[in-house]
């Protein structure tokens, strides 16, 4: 290739990588990206203040302020919404344009750090596979909080590239400002903050005897102090005012859904992430995005085994290596912490992976650029290569069984289990006994190209089932509540705001022991209030313990299939005097505001 030719290249990606995430930005979220209902409420959830502010000239409208936990995405939300309208397709612009320019940045560092080739292949990865690009339509936090991080790479990698000391400690300064800004804007990217400290130490460990202790010192104190500085400020402007508020949240969500109730738990989360079926990151990466995730694994797994032949200044004295290397280290770390996180809490449906996609990406970059290097080493006749090497086999066997054949029921379970057992055991065996050196040094790239169409033909197969089953099953029935309902409106529900994202009712989140689980109805007495509810095999309890009279057919005026889910509307009678006690209803609420 021409020098011409790689930025081309890269300016088509971006382009694709745009053209991807924008078209039909109206249509539902592909609905096997993930197993939980989340697809369907997270985004009204996000941008509930927002809407709120848009809408009704208050933020807060009820006990749910997601607005507290993301409060510089809620402006730009409440921005948006304010100055071009409520509907999904405003705030979703968000995640497209942040997807984007991660996708940029991502390529820019690797081109400038790595190479040409790494960056192409981080950012066909990143900006064109469907698990990055279809998570990127959608108004999450996750997608952000992944160009935030992504933006800190940066930052680290410009530190690494400084000719003098002062201005290293600038870029590590703005590495740690972006980094604390991002973590409180989406606080489940916590394990973003020790991951420039430990590639810090990996560089220095490699340098030897070339860096001072004061070399390590001083880059570790300017970023810990500006991440200090702003995590300070947040604290002061965000959290201490609103403690009483975000505490109980944070309580919430810490104890409810992410610890561990105990450590067999803990346990079974971990085995759930590595080796589970339906669920765990493991095997959702294994079916949706095999290619750059063996690849992955490919290049730790050399990396790991070039590591155990070498000690301390193991780096060249060339700056480029140091960069390279301080980099590559960032990535690995990011993706390590992320993952261990991710799997070690009890609830972890597929969107929160989001943020752990671009160091998948760069290190799936990097490997298909190493690929000749990385298998070399990896057949080497030693004995640290072989036993790597028959457990990535034995990996890679089980999750290709799996993939082909579920955990089914009682009669189809054991034999389902003995292949798990026999097919990755065969495999490991297989190496250990059979395996020969690889070399691939003359056929180079007709192993660059037969990994690239296998990622070419695995991605599109996902895209164009997801093209196939486009729909506006969401928005639709926004609109239809829109139109039918009277004006003024309560919806009352968990599922409410995700389907009044696209009309101007009010929407009120229940989730016991979160948000407005204490009397929701009676609270919006005197207003026309619905119940909307997951319906169906999926019939909330809750409603149906406490509120068993509106969950009735006869108050039912409406079951539709939104996305995979069926969701029902209930109409609460205006008579319905409910709990006998009486809940005072806000003075910002939108009753508080219409009179």
């Amino acid at each position: 290739m021409t020098n011409t030719k790689p930025l081309l290249l890269a300016l088509g990606i971006l382009a694709a990588s745009f053209a991807l995430r924008a078209v039909a930005l109206d249509t539902d979220a592909y609905g096997r990206l993930d197993w939980s209902a989340g697809l369907l409420t997270d985004e009204g959830f996000y941008t509930h203040n927002a809407r709120n502010m848009a809408l009704f000239g208050t933020a807060r409208t009820d006990e749910f302020n997601n607005m507290l936990l993301s409060p510089s995405l809620h402006a730009l939300q409440a921005w948006l919404m304010t100055s071009f309208g409520v509907g999904a397709v405003q705030v979703r612009w968000i995640s497209v344009l942040a997807g984007v320019v991660g996708v940029g940045v991502l390529g820019a560092v690797l081109w400038r750090t790595v190479s040409p080739l790494a960056a192409l292949g981080a950012m066909a990865v990143l900006g064109l596979d469907h698990t990055s690009a279809l998570f990127s339509r959608m108004a999450l936090m996750d997608t952000p909080a992944g160009l935030g991080c992504t933006v800190g790479l940066a930052c680290f990698a410009a530190a690494l590239m400084a000719r003098r000391s002062w201005i290293a400690w600038v870029w590590l300064a703005l590495c740690g400002a972006v980094l604390g800004a991002t973590v409180m804007n989406r606080s489940l990217t916590i394990y973003i903050l020790p991951v420039p400290i430990l590639a810090l130490l990996h560089v220095a460990y490699g340098m030897g005897a070339r860096r001072s202790r004061g070399w390590v010192i001083t880059r570790l104190a300017a970023y810990g102090a500006a991440l200090l500085v702003v995590v300070g400020g947040f604290w002061l402007e965000c959290i201490r005012p609103n403690a009483a508020e975000i505490g109980p949240m944070t309580r919430y969500y810490r104890t409810r859904q992410l610890q561990p109730k105990s450590v067999q738990a803990l346990a079974g989360n971990l085995q759930r992430a590595a080796f589970g079926d339906h669920r765990g990151i493991a095997p959702y990466l294994f079916r949706h995005a095999p290619v750059p995730f063996v690849l992955t694994l490919v290049g730790l797994a050399a990396a790991g085994v070039g590591r155990l032949r070498r000690g301390a200044g193991w780096l060249p004295e060339d700056d480029a290596a140091v960069v390279r290397q301080g980099v590559l280290a960032f990535l690995a770390a990011w993706l390590a912490c992320g993952w261990l996180l991710l799997a070690a809490v009890a609830y972890s449906p597929t969107r929160y992976y989001i943020s752990t996609y671009p160091a998948l990406a760069g290190l799936a970059g990097w490997a298909l650029s190493a690929l000749v290097p990385n298998v070399r080493r990896l057949a080497a006749r030693l004995p640290e290569a072989r036993f790597v090497v028959a457990a990535l086999a034995a990996f890679v066997a089980y999750h290709s069984v799996q993939t082909l054949v579920h955990r089914g029921g009682p009669g189809t379970r054991g034999v389902v289990m003995a292949a798990l057992c026999a097919m990755p055991a065969a495999a490991a065996f297989g190496w250990l006994r059979w395996g020969r050196p690889l070399d691939l040094s003359r056929r180079a790239t007709p192993a660059l190209a037969a990994v690239c169409a296998l990622w070419v033909v695995t991605n599109s197969w996902w895209l164009a089932d997801w093209g196939r089953n486009l729909s506006r099953s969401q928005i639709e029935m926004s609109q239809w509540l829109g139109r039918e309902l009277p004006r003024g409106s309560v919806l009352i529900g968990d599922v409410a705001p995700g389907v009044c994202m696209d009309n101007r009712h009010v929407a009120v989140n229940v989730i016991n022991g979160l948000c407005n689980g204490d009397s929701p109805v009676e609270r919006w007495a005197g207003r026309p209030r619905y119940v909307v509810i997951l319906d169906g095999r999926w019939l909330e309890q809750y409603w149906t313990e406490r509120y068993p009279e509106l969950i009735t057919p006869a108050n039912r005026v409406k079951l539709a299939r939104v996305l995979r889910w069926d969701v029902g509307v209930y109409r609460v009678p205006a008579d319905f005097a409910g709990r006998a006690h009486r809940v005072t209803i806000g003075r910002n609420s939108p009753e508080g505001k219409t009179g």
